[in-house]
């Protein structure tokens, strides 16, 4: 037997390198890729609704911080209101029942019966957490000289105090007003102090539009159970719809007369 010369060191290191490739290419092709694969179309699906989610809620919860942020500052501003006034904020009644409150006190002309007045006011639906029905945070229903309906800023209405020409609860508490002053009268229609015509078929057709679940099913046959002659009223055909909705419920008030004749 021939003896086998000694192999030199760059063949040997050759030699192992050879052997290690070919033992990696035996391994299955998957290992080299293990985890690397392409998301399925049913897992980018997932992603994108799990981002919606995400988006969605991040969404309401800063819509719902601003609207906290916004009743802290409007609640804030009531409270600042109630201290510069003082005890003067407690609200008070009328002879007849009709409850109100002053946010403005006025130095101006006084209002009496029989005195005709250019007004502008808020017709307006309370929050929830009003602790008397005239303070707090209030969402509109309509208005007018306030430029926020479809009127223009400084109009006002002119009207007869004590000649039935105002809502029962708005013509008795505005007696005693004086120019510059601002005032809250709480109307409620179960006592008879709004727009509520007194007749039994509009409770009856109003029982029935709130049954139903469709409130716009039966509203203009509802508008007919509010009476339009008496201010303050609404005259846009929106804020009439939003009246339809609300006017058998209590509302707010606020008055401030521009002058006094």
């Amino acid at each position: 037997m021939g003896v086998v010369p000694p192999m030199s060191r760059r063949a040997a290191l050759g030699k192992l390198s050879f052997a290690a490739g070919a033992a990696l290419a035996t391994q299955p092709a998957s290992a080299l890729v293990k985890g690397n694969a392409p998301p399925t179309a049913e897992e980018r699906a997932r992603k994108r609704a799990e981002a919606a989610e995400r988006e969605k809620s991040r969404s309401i919860s800063e819509a719902k911080d601003a609207g906290e942020k916004r009743e802290v500052e409007m609640r804030s501003k009531y409270e600042t209101e109630e201290t510069a006034l003082g005890s003067d904020t407690a609200f008070k009644v009328t002879q007849n029942g009709v409850r109100y409150k002053d946010i403005a006190l006025g130095a101006g002309a006084q209002v009496n019966k029989g005195s005709t007045v250019d007004l502008r006011y808020r017709v307006m639906k309370l929050g929830k957490r009003s602790y008397n029905g005239l303070s707090g945070e209030a969402t509109m229903v309509f208005s007018l000289g306030y430029g926020e309906d479809d009127d223009k800023e400084g109009s006002v209405v002119t009207v007869p105090v004590g000649k039935g020409k105002l809502i029962t609860a708005v013509d008795e508490a505005i007696v005693g007003m004086k120019l510059g002053g601002k005032r809250r009268v709480l109307v409620r229609p179960d006592r008879g102090q709004g727009w509520k015509k007194d007749d039994p078929n509009c409770a009856a057709l109003i029982d029935v539009g709130i049954a139903s679940g469709i409130p716009g099913a039966t509203i203009a046959k509802v508008e007919d159970c509010i009476d339009e002659t008496l201010e303050p009223r609404p005259v846009s055909y929106g804020a009439k719809r939003r009246m339809a909705r609300r006017f058998d419920e209590a509302l707010i008030v606020e008055i401030e007369p521009v002058a006094v004749r």
